[in-house]
């Protein structure tokens, strides 16, 4: 094997195939990156969970294809001159590397150790531009589960209905929906996959801000986005969603308009660091065109003030500091709507006008 390539080609290829490589595993040459030189250079990096496959712009001179330590190579070449790099691998699979007067030795691995990555080709495929993508998962991947109890809720829910994609995540005390229209045409409508948090946090990385397409394969088990220079495979979660359709049709009494960051600067200001074990929730009182902060702990207090437009009975909600912050941070509307009911039900932040998005909060009982 013999190609050459510029160093910054090189790096990037070998930092997003990475990020797939196994830390620690049985299989030493899931520790690696499948490095295969052939009409084209590809930079394979796989856990046998989530695999990252990255071409890169070489110049191959004779093909061939070897596994690398991903750890020791990774290091070397980030270490390298910022020049042409220069790679061979001979018949014992020792490896050279020149950059500028810079050289280096070492050994790879034969690629028939590497497992072969699943192949998607058959069964339902959609495109849509990167950018919306990469938005949809950004505005609802931070509400997923940590927790392993429920498995399907530490992935995203991906619901296609003609014409129409909604992504949706859900920890049991808050729910993130965000839709968009796409064309569907040529589907057989609806279906419906889940997407661990890790594939989505990667995809989140590779998907690039423009409107070049992004490509979205299926089979029953795994799913396949192909963009630009990059392709992810992912094994998909099995098992039954949460019912989140009624939340799209429920009616709230109380709604008001805020504007977004001064509603945030005050949740904000109510986020305040202590040594309560237990955090806090904020208590969040409407009246009067007001809606007034208060924060009680142990050791320390605070208040606050944001006005509102809209005609409301007065009310007070418990609200988590942090599942607040997190929507408004994935938000980018001036002003937003605020809809509830009572106390004890469902506070939903959602835009003027719309359904490009809804996040749905839990209240907290208040004391």
């Amino acid at each position: 094997m013999k190609f050459h390539c510029t160093k910054q080609a090189l790096q990037e290829a070998i930092n997003a195939a990475g990020r797939a490589v196994a830390s620690k595993s049985t299989i030493p040459a899931l520790e690696g990156l499948l490095i295969n030189a052939d009409e084209t250079l590809k930079i394979t990096g796989f856990n046998l969970e989530l695999g990252i496959i990255c071409t890169v712009d070489a110049t191959v001179t004779e093909t061939g294809i070897a596994v690398f330590n991903a750890a020791m190579f990774s290091d070397i070449v980030a270490k390298l001159p910022n020049d042409m790099v220069f790679i061979e691998v001979d018949e014992d699979y020792k490896i050279s590397v020149r950059c500028g007067i810079a050289r280096f030795a070492l050994i790879a691995m034969p690629a028939d150790e590497f497992p072969e990555l699943p192949v998607v080709e058959e069964g339902q495929a959609l495109s849509l531009k990167s950018d919306v993508l990469r938005s949809m998962i950004n505005q609802t991947v931070f509400s997923v589960s940590i927790l392993d109890t429920k498995p399907v809720l530490t992935g995203a829910l991906f619901d296609v209905t003609e014409n129409t994609l909604r992504v949706v995540a859900s920890d049991s005390n808050r729910l993130a929906i965000r839709e968009e229209l796409i064309s569907t045409a040529g589907l057989e409508t609806p279906f419906r996959f889940i997407v661990p948090s890790p594939a989505l946090r990667e995809i989140e990385k590779l998907l690039k801000r423009d409107d070049t397409m992004a490509e979205i394969r299926l089979t029953r088990k795994h799913m396949t986005i192909v963009s630009d220079n990059a392709t992810l495979v992912t094994r998909l979660l099995e098992g039954q969603f949460i019912k989140y359709e009624h939340f799209l049709t429920f009616q709230n009494a109380g709604k008001v308009t805020v504007e977004r960051d001064a509603f945030a600067e005050s949740v904000a200001r109510m986020d305040v660091k202590n040594s309560d074990r237990v955090k806090n929730s904020i208590r969040c009182s409407f009246e009067d065109g007001v809606i007034r902060f208060n924060y009680v702990s142990s050791r320390v207090t605070g208040y606050d003030e944001c006005r509102y437009e809209g005609e409301c009975e007065p009310i007070e909600i418990g609200l988590s500091n942090k599942f607040v912050s997190d929507a408004l941070h994935v938000i980018d509307d001036e002003k937003i709507l605020l809809c509830f009911n009572s106390a004890s039900s469902p506070f939903v932040i959602a835009p003027l006008e719309g359904n490009a998005y809804r996040y749905i909060i839990a209240p907290v009982r208040l004391g």
